[in-house]
């Protein structure tokens, strides 16, 4: 349940960023060859400078939901240990916000000016692939959906 807000928060930039920062399943090289030589390492700085905060985060919200998981419904404490989770994954989730935030004005400010447009204009185009990806999944769940007998359930 908190990584879960965690991972929301991460999810909360922008297409630019998304063009700058792809670091999960992506095919381009990070950082993007279009930087020069000293971007590259300066951005490789700031993201080598960022990673201690952001490995602190995965660990606490890991802990959260296993806590949360361990923690049994019939348990005295079981709603104070519902309401410090929740607690401690609002803020691991603004702080996670934030600091991406941080992170991606710091980046920007490495590029040039001609670098920020390509950079925009590949997230918008990365944007669209994943609404084209996600259309197709939802247009595939419809069909699924209508072909399936009435009254039939998915483990039978």
């Amino acid at each position: 349940m908190a990584q879960g807000g965690a991972q929301a928060a991460g999810m909360a930039a922008s297409s630019a960023w998304a063009a700058l920062a792809c670091t999960r399943g992506c095919s381009s090289e990070w950082p993007p060859s279009w930087t020069s030589d000293a971007q590259r390492q300066s951005i490789r700085g700031l993201f080598e400078s960022a990673r201690p905060s952001m490995q602190q985060r995965r660990e606490q919200a890991r802990a959260n939901a296993e806590l949360l998981r361990n923690t049994e419904p019939g348990d005295k404490d079981y709603q104070a240990v519902v309401a410090r989770v929740s607690r401690s994954a609002g803020e691991l989730a603004s702080a996670a916000v934030s600091d991406a935030a941080q992170l991606r004005a710091q980046v920007w400010g490495v590029l040039t000016p001609e670098q920020r447009v390509k950079a925009q204009q590949l997230g918008e185009q990365r944007q669209q692939r994943r609404e084209e990806r996600r259309k197709k999944f939802r247009d595939r769940m419809e069909q699924r959906s209508k072909a399936a007998p009435a009254g039939a359930s998915a483990g039978s």
